[in-house]
């Protein structure tokens, strides 16, 4: 696994006369929000508890790709964007076998 999580030089350190604020840790469009619905889905009958980590196993369809030219430093360097949209996930305290979780047990 590769962590997401922002270096320091990624992050926005913001204007330096302005009260420092915590800055996101990670990228924006990284954080998932289940409802209700997707929790009754998952068969979460007990709230874990904030800051513990959990294991997701999701399979996503590509709904969108794109590239755009930005000038960055004197050099015009594509920013490429890949969205994804996720169609089936697993949510659990300790890792299974990804294969039965994606697709199925045989």
């Amino acid at each position: 696994m590769k962590s997401m999580m922002m270096t320091m030089d990624k992050q926005d350190k913001g204007n330096d006369n302005i009260a420092e604020v915590e800055q996101p840790k990670y990228p924006y469009g990284l954080r998932l929000t289940l409802d209700d619905e997707a929790i009754e889905t998952l068969g979460i009958t007990t709230m874990p508890e904030v800051g513990i980590s959990l294991s997701l196993m999701a399979k996503v369809k590509v709904v969108g790709v794109s590239a755009t030219e930005v000038l960055k430093d004197d050099d015009t360097t594509p920013e490429r964007r890949i969205e994804l949209q996720i169609t089936d996930m697993e949510l659990a305290a300790e890792m299974k076998n990804h294969a039965d979780i994606l697709y199925g047990k045989k």
